[in-house]
């Protein structure tokens, strides 16, 4: 639909996350770090068991995390600063969602439907 939706990585979040039910097994470094979506977004993890209920004009729209991923960043600009550990890791959306990152500055255009 090429709307622009937002322009922060929080926003983001915010926008296209709102509706989810997740229930989270991360594993990064031998631990479990979260249980809820706000918690994984937070901090960033690698793998998760997820299942979403994700609801945007009446529709269930994913249900894996990965898909709800390649459905809702289908079309996003990215600048991103992250750093994880002291290191920057990631300068795509894509590289930022498999890695495990801490902050970023981000210029989202999602575009669904297109």
């Amino acid at each position: 639909m090429g709307l622009q939706l937002a322009d922060t990585l929080a926003e983001c979040d915010t926008q296209w996350g709102l509706a989810c039910s997740v229930s989270c097994s991360y594993d990064h470094m031998g631990r479990q770090l979260a249980d809820t979506l706000a918690e994984c977004d937070t901090q960033w993890v690698l793998a998760c068991s997820v299942s979403c209920s994700y609801d945007h004009m009446g529709r269930q729209l994913a249900d894996t995390l990965a898909e709800c991923d390649t459905q809702w960043v289908l079309a996003c600009s990215v600048s991103c600063s992250y750093v994880h550990m002291g290191r920057q890791l990631a300068d795509t959306l894509a590289e930022c969602d498999t890695q495990w990152v801490l902050a970023c500055s981000v210029s989202c255009s999602y575009d669904h439907m297109g």
